[in-house]
């Protein structure tokens, strides 16, 4: 199975899906296959499959080179967020009014995308180069600006149940208020 990254999120949620329908991930042969060689490599045979997405997806499919078998993306839980912003409590800290400021244009991109979906394309395709008729065929997840304990504590149970943590998180401090 080819992943784009080993322990990256989207082989994580792979993973996840195939312990919520029973399979243990442990007996699938992960290797990392970068996004750009995806085709080629289900066209060489050298892997069987790969964890994918847009526009990456398209192209396999149009090209002939394989099929899609599962969108297990779809069949994750409502507000598990695929990413997370990041800074030193420290930083958050010593800098609260570069904070607020970030949040809120995360907050007002959020509100665009959701009301918007085709002006969030928009801005995905001007920033990422993505062409436009790709990202029409891309499904939009609900924006949620807002992190809370409940999100972490699924990622972390994710995590623990692949045995990706060494320590007990304790997520309610990990969130800046």
């Amino acid at each position: 199975m080819g992943s784009p990254g080993i322990g990256a999120f989207l082989q994580v949620l792979f993973s996840k899906w195939l312990i919520t329908n029973g399979v243990d991930p442990k007996k699938v042969n992960f290797v990392e296959v970068g996004f750009p060689t995806m085709n080629d490599a289900l066209k060489s045979n050298a892997v069987d499959a790969v964890i994918t997405a847009e526009p990456i997806m398209s192209r396999i499919l149009a090209s002939g080179t394989g099929k899609a078998v599962g969108y297990f993306l779809d069949k994750l839980p409502e507000r598990r967020p695929q990413i997370l912003y990041a800074s030193t409590k420290t930083w958050a800290d010593t800098n609260p009014a570069a904070l607020k400021a970030f949040r809120a244009s995360i907050e007002e991109g959020a509100k665009i995308t959701n009301e918007n979906p085709e002006k969030g394309r928009k801005a995905i395709s001007d920033f990422t180069k993505i062409p436009m008729d790709v990202l029409s065929k891309q499904k939009l997840t609900t924006a949620d600006a807002k992190i809370d304990k409940e999100q972490l504590d699924w990622w972390v149970n994710t995590m623990n149940e692949q045995n990706m943590l060494q320590g007990k998180l304790d997520t309610a401090a990990l969130i800046q208020k």
